[in-house]
């Protein structure tokens, strides 16, 4: 076990599960509720977010209905404040929540994970039992996926897991109910990592809702899963509407030296800062200038020139090279953060109302999150949840200062 018994301990009493309670929980505004800081990457699931400090720690904040924020506990209750996941000694240098898991990457290049076990998404090799957070098969602490594997790139899609090999071969485990396992087929369910068809060696890979894509190490960029808008970017080889089985090259627009998914479209980062967006075009997401779904790569509608992208549900958002933020598509929880936007959000990328300049950008199902150049994270959107990180459970339609950290 990654953790003592005598920690065990304290953090069980803290597991299992009752009914949220309604209403909003109001801001926590003692002096120990300072800023969280010195963080270095934020990313964000489709109801909780997670950081890391320059240290290696991680902290998770807002649902934990199957122990996905990795400190022990689960529960239906809304977590508006980062806690801190139970680690022990392990550092983590990068990670990336799905939809109820989450996994992150060590410095020596391992893979860890908790959360939701219902569909395998965990990847864990072991006959040792399983927790059970109430119906869901879970794990509410952090263990290696295949101890001693040493992994170059991960994702973590909805409800599945891809990691690549240090030599580029292509792994991926959990759900493939649309092909986004990229296996030749559909099935409920793969229990372990199991090669993505094609021997395609891959420098790194992107996981959305259902739909996977991953660049090459010659540079061509690849998609599969599903298709119903587009998504995987080639009408030649995989009807919009279809499940793309395996990798499919992208019609056009690529080398991407980075990519974005959300739950129904894709965006690819060129060298230059150029943006390119497909698939699903509802409120806007592709910041083509309209509503219109996209089969084929298309050029998003500005100049600015970005250094970062991030994908969430219906938004997508970006950093400039300044390291300003700007966000388009839907906007009726506030995740767009800009003041013009709206209920109704927006075609076409709006700036962040804030004037502070971001490092890091991270997009959930309704909500965004940025790493501010002073360390600290700010919030925008959705947080019904907690998944702001503020102390409440109230949406905000600007950046909000997510509070200090837990345990």
């Amino acid at each position: 076990m990654l953790i003592g018994a005598s920690l065990g301990a304290l953090l069980a009493g803290a597991c299992g599960g009752g009914p949220a309670t309604p209403g909003d929980i109001p801001a926590d505004t003692t002096a120990q509720n300072a800023p969280l800081s010195d963080i270095v990457q934020v990313a964000a699931g489709e109801t909780h977010t997670c950081a890391v400090n320059t240290v290696g720690r991680v902290f998770c904040w807002g649902s934990n209905t199957a122990g996905q924020l990795g400190n022990g506990s689960w529960g239906d209750a809304p977590e508006p404040r980062p806690l801190r996941v139970a680690q022990g000694t392990e550092a983590f240098s990068a990670v990336d929540p799905g939809g109820e898991h989450t996994c992150a990457l060590t410095p020596g290049r391992e893979i860890w994970c908790w959360g939701s076990d219902a569909v395998r998404q965990l990847g864990y090799m072991t006959s040792d039992p399983e927790e059970m957070c109430g119906a869901v098969t879970c794990f509410t602490f952090p263990r290696s996926v295949i101890a001693g594997t040493r992994f170059r790139t991960f994702a973590t899609g909805y409800d599945y897991t891809c990691a690549g090999s240090s030599l580029g071969t292509l792994y991926c485990w959990g759900s493939n109910r649309m092909a986004q396992l990229g296996l030749g087929g559909i099935s409920d369910v793969q229990q372990y990592a199991w090669p993505v068809t094609g021997q395609h060696l891959f420098d790194f890979v992107v996981a959305g809702d259902a739909h996977t894509c991953g660049v090459a190490l010659d540079g061509v960029t690849y998609c599969w899963g599903d298709n119903a808008s587009g998504q995987v970017g080639n009408t030649s080889d995989c009807s919009v509407g279809d499940a793309c089985m395996s990798p499919t090259v992208i019609a056009t627009g690529g080398p991407f030296v980075a990519m974005a998914l959300g739950a129904s479209h894709t965006c690819g980062l060129r060298a230059d800062g150029t943006a390119l967006c497909w698939g699903s075009g509802r409120d806007g997401a592709l910041g083509t200038g309209d509503r219109t779904d996209r089969a084929e790569p298309t050029p998003v509608q500005t100049e600015i020139h970005f250094a970062r992208l991030a994908a969430g549900g219906n938004h997508t958002c970006g950093l400039s090279l300044a390291g300003a933020a700007y966000c388009w598509g839907a906007g009726d929880r506030g995740q767009l953060g800009a003041k013009s936007a709206g209920s109704a959000g927006s075609a076409v990328p709006l700036p962040v109302s804030s004037t502070l300049t971001f490092s890091d950008i991270a997009a959930g199902a309704g909500h965004t999150c940025a790493v501010g150049t002073d360390g600290h994270v700010y919030c925008w959107g959705a947080n019904d949840r907690g998944q702001l990180g503020d102390g409440s459970t109230s949406d905000r339609s600007a950046p909000a200062e997510v509070v200090g950290a837990q345990g």
